[in-house]
């Protein structure tokens, strides 16, 4: 079983309930839930989200300069996120 499998019925029913309820709603899920049909869906509600990407060659020689020692800390990681528009 793929650990994404049925999330529509899942996600569905707790995005209905806090709808209104609050400002926004935020969405974290693993690389199973990266699909096309998820990013359609959570748009569609308005949600924000942030999916893991399931690692692939071409992102790893993208990134590999990060992932190199003493270059990916906490402290950029933080000052990256507070660039990014939420």
């Amino acid at each position: 079983m793929h650990s994404a499998d049925g999330w529509r019925a899942v996600l569905e029913p707790v995005i209905a309930r806090y709808r209104g309820a609050v400002r926004r709603l935020y969405f974290r899920g693993d690389a199973a839930f990266a699909n096309p049909e998820m990013y359609e869906f959570l748009e569609a509600e308005r949600t924000a989200y942030t999916i893991r990407l399931p690692a692939n060659n071409v992102l790893q020689n993208r990134i590999a300069y990060l992932l190199k020692p003493g270059r990916a800390t906490a402290a950029r990681g933080t000052a990256l996120l507070r660039q990014l528009q939420l």
